[in-house]
């Protein structure tokens, strides 16, 4: 009985690159795995072994390797088929967009609209079909407030901040609080299908843990653990013990919470200003300039485990463990017993 025949993909680099484009961003399922499949002939996987990493059949992937070599890339792409005629022609499309964009989360309501103005009954699944042509994914919606934000401001900011930043005369650090409490969160993570894991909380009344943390360029951190009500004089004190470290004049960039413009906050900026730190005030409701607030979200929902929300000690130890994985993590006064 003779051998199945090796075949392998001859991919140039310009292929590669257009196959590696594919494969991480083709909004089609069958054009992603395909070109996967490609890029595993061309590092010398033969098409059986091809075949069990992506779950296929050997022949399968031995046609696909032949449409590549024959075509290239193009040979990957599916042929148009015969097929009946749309249940929507292209105006009823429209029409479909514009109740999505209306209703994008009221599935029950673009179906009973769109048969208001079209006569025209669809089901879900046709519905979600649909959507998934026009290029729509559903997915959870984020909370915003850029609708409230001075965007002349913003982008002002956003300006000052990269030349400052490219200017390596000085360092920058960032600075900003957050609270973690026994509440918990809710993380994503991978989970088998059909049953749902649980973050065990105590639903305890526990002062929060508030976190007051310093990020450098280079993503180190500095934080401070703090029990209890935060204040302009808590800021004092954490920015103080802060500057007794700096070598070389800093800029610290930070928003416009209450603490931050107190008056008592502001009597000490000349003082600061002496040792080396001036203060960049971000516009408001601008938190996408602060660096920091992307460590505080990997931090709450990646790095703390998920058994971290049990009682306070556990958050608070688990807390410290991530951020000195980062940088250097205190423990102010109200936590030093």
């Amino acid at each position: 009985m003779s051998r199945p025949v090796r075949k392998f993909a001859n991919v140039n680099s310009k292929q590669l690159g257009q196959l590696r484009q594919w494969y991480k961003t083709h909004p089609l399922p069958s054009h992603r795995r395909r070109a996967h499949a490609m890029i595993l002939s061309s590092q010398g996987y033969s098409p059986a072994e091809v075949a069990d990493i992506l779950d296929a059949h050997p022949d399968t992937i031995r046609r696909w390797v032949d449409h590549f070599n024959k075509q290239g890339c193009a040979g990957l792409v599916d042929q148009p088929r015969p097929g009946g005629q749309p249940m929507l022609d292209a105006t009823e499309q429209e029409t479909l967009r514009d109740l999505i964009d209306t209703f994008p989360n009221q599935p029950r309501q673009v179906l009973s609209e769109l048969k208001q103005q079209t006569g025209k009954a669809i089901s879900r699944t046709t519905l979600r079909r649909y959507c998934h042509r026009l290029g729509l994914r559903w997915k959870r919606f984020r909370k915003s407030l850029k609708h409230r934000r001075d965007e002349q401001k913003f982008r002002k900011a956003q300006r000052e901040l990269k030349k400052l930043v490219s200017n390596g005369n000085r360092d920058f650090v960032f600075f900003d609080e957050s609270a973690l409490s026994l509440r918990g969160v809710v993380p994503y993570g991978w989970q088998p299908v059909g049953e749902r894991k649980f973050v065990p909380v105590s639903g305890g009344s526990h002062p929060n843990l508030q976190t007051l943390g310093f990020q450098k360029s280079d993503e180190t951190v500095r934080c401070y653990f703090h029990r209890g009500k935060v204040n302009s004089q808590t800021v004092i004190d954490v920015i103080d013990h802060f500057v007794s470290h700096i070598r070389r004049p800093m800029t610290l960039v930070l928003d416009n919470a209450p603490v931050h413009t107190s008056g008592k906050f502001n009597a000490q900026l000349d003082r600061w200003k002496e040792r080396g730190l001036t203060i960049f005030r971000l516009p408001t409701y601008s938190p996408e300039l602060n660096l920091i607030e992307g460590f505080w979200k990997k931090l709450k929902y990646q790095w703390m485990p998920t058994d971290a929300w049990d009682n306070f000690t556990d958050m608070l130890y688990c807390a410290i463990a991530c951020v000195e994985q980062r940088g250097i993590a205190y423990l102010m006064p109200s936590l030093q017993n």
